[in-house]
């Protein structure tokens, strides 16, 4: 059931990042990537940019627990925060077909503890799946370029999930970059 998982993941992101291009032409992406669950039960995408960032930077500072901060401060608070992103799961339904076997696909770990070893086979898997959707999407959209950075994100992600997204997904030079903008 996962064997061609990938594949749909990539031809899903491919056709929303022409969409997304289409759409916003003049923004300059920074991240970009999939945004799920640590189960994968769905799949979307995350879009990161420096004009959606400094929009959302300004909402933030209306909000009265906010006020005290900084334009730069909220810049760098939600620099890498992919529920605040104004184009998370933008348009979202590009990726009904593949939601539609990641669902089908998710039911094979009902009733398992998550301490399973099938559970855990089943999960990396799935991560895998995501990686190399990314990877070809660099080779083969991005031209093997660098930039942007490329990753995988869901809510109550670990430092350590997080880093070994990125890692999976970029180069060291990118990997650095990251690091030095992480408050």
């Amino acid at each position: 059931m996962i064997s061609n998982l990938s594949d749909e993941l990539f031809d899903a992101a491919t056709s929303y990042f022409h969409w997304w291009q289409n759409v916003y032409p003049e923004q300059k992406v920074y991240a970009y990537g999939f945004y799920t669950t640590p189960c994968v039960e769905w799949a979307g995408i995350v879009v990161m940019t420096e004009d959606g960032l400094r929009t959302v930077a300004n909402e933030y500072k209306e909000k009265d627990y906010y006020r005290n901060k900084s334009i730069d401060e909220l810049i760098t608070m939600l620099r890498w925060s992919p529920e605040d992103s104004p184009h998370c799961l933008e348009n979202n339904n590009i990726f009904s077909s593949v939601n539609k076997h990641l669902a089908k696909v998710s039911e094979t770990t009902h009733g398992l503890d998550v301490d399973d070893d099938a559970f855990c086979e089943y999960i990396d898997s799935l991560y895998k799946a995501l990686i190399a959707a990314l990877l070809r999407f660099r080779a083969e959209i991005l031209g093997n370029s660098r930039e942007p950075l490329l990753s995988v994100w869901f809510g109550d992600q670990s430092d350590k999930e997080i880093e070994y997204f990125i890692e999976s997904c970029n180069d060291l030079e990118i990997l650095d970059w990251y690091r030095k903008t992480v408050t």
